[in-house]
């Protein structure tokens, strides 16, 4: 993650347990509820994921939070959550689980809690 310095604003002082981080906007349904956009495609880079990281360790986050749009859409997926879990996180996954058969084994062996959003919408 390297050895950065963040300067936290006094009113951030409060300690958190959790920091969602959005990893992608890509997402394979396109919900009536969502409030994403389906037409954005953006992933976290890894500058951004590292410097996310240290602002969750600042303010004394334990779990992150994997949550998108779809997060097993980020090309990198599997590297995030190896940097996540290198910095001692506790991670979890929100999913809509179409493509968890492809990640089984990594969220098996790397996520404490997977929870999986099943919606339902008449034609």
């Amino acid at each position: 993650m390297g050895g950065g310095t963040l300067i936290i604003p006094q009113i951030m002082k409060d300690k958190i347990s959790t920091l969602d981080i959005k990893i992608t906007n890509k997402c394979n349904y396109a919900c009536e509820y969502c409030f994403g956009e389906p037409d954005q495609t953006t992933d976290i880079d890894l500058e951004t994921f590292n410097k996310s990281l240290l602002l969750a360790k600042a303010l004394g986050a334990n779990f992150l939070e994997f949550c998108g749009g779809e997060p097993l859409m980020h090309p990198e997926f599997a590297k995030l959550t190896a940097i996540a879990k290198e910095n001692n996180f506790d991670l979890i996954l929100r999913s809509n689980g179409i493509l968890i058969g492809k990640y089984l084994d990594l969220i098996a062996k790397n996520f404490q809690w997977w929870e999986y959003q099943l919606t339902v919408q008449r034609p």
